[in-house]
């Protein structure tokens, strides 16, 4: 494995589901906050897996 990308969950497209009129199974879930995303990171850190830089 070269690295861990942490991509944060957002909610761009829920729109266009709704113009599909397709049901939207993540519309609980709240988006990442960037404190969520450092802890995720420390995470993979803790257990030496490599984290990409974000490009956020």
């Amino acid at each position: 494995m070269e690295k861990v990308e942490v991509i944060p969950y957002h909610e761009m497209d829920v729109d266009k589901w709704e113009e599909l009129n397709l049901t939207y199974s993540l519309k609980h879930i709240k988006p990442s906050t960037r404190e969520n995303i450092e802890r995720i990171k420390k995470m993979f850190l803790k257990y030496n897996l490599p984290i990409a830089e974000d490009e956020l």
